[in-house]
């Protein structure tokens, strides 16, 4: 697994934007202290999502949605979250085919969890969605980064 721990303070990165990460450990008091959390994780075993499970309350039965294979898009309401499937989809131009990848989020008013893993999709394995671009274009907008968690998730 790989996991990183984003900060955004009114939309402005924290010193992790860089590449300081913030350990999970932290994550609780972060998020009291008024400050918006982005944690991404990658290929997770269950030991390591349980980890952050216990920090933030996930719903065990969204935990073993992330766990488990091929899940449909969906959303799912819990009482302090939301669960979100989705899959990105792009061409594998060598190949001639459409390549999927599931990223599941959890979404809670101050924090967003993404979870990314490699997919096999006609015959041979993807890796997961690069989610760089995604977190360069949250660095770039603080004034749209300022609405929090709605606009990481978007």
């Amino acid at each position: 697994m790989t996991a990183h721990v984003w900060t955004y303070r009114d939309g402005v990165p924290g010193d992790d934007a860089q590449g300081t990460e913030t350990a999970l450990e932290d994550v609780g008091a972060i998020i009291a202290s008024g400050t918006v959390v982005w944690i991404d994780i990658t290929d997770p075993d269950a030991a390591q999502l349980e980890a952050v499970s216990a920090c933030l309350g996930l719903h065990e039965l969204a935990v073993e949605d992330v766990l488990g294979e091929h899940q449909r898009p969906k959303l799912d309401h819990y009482g302090t979250h939301m669960f979100l499937v989705t899959h990105a989809v792009h061409v594998d131009r060598q190949r001639n085919e459409l390549v999927r990848s599931e990223i599941d989020a959890f979404v809670g008013d101050r924090w967003l969890v993404t979870v990314r893993k490699a997919s096999a999709d006609g015959g041979h394995t993807a890796p997961p969605f690069d989610m760089e671009a995604t977190r360069q274009r949250a660095i770039r907008s603080a004034d749209l980064a300022r609405h929090g968690v709605s606009f990481l998730l978007y």
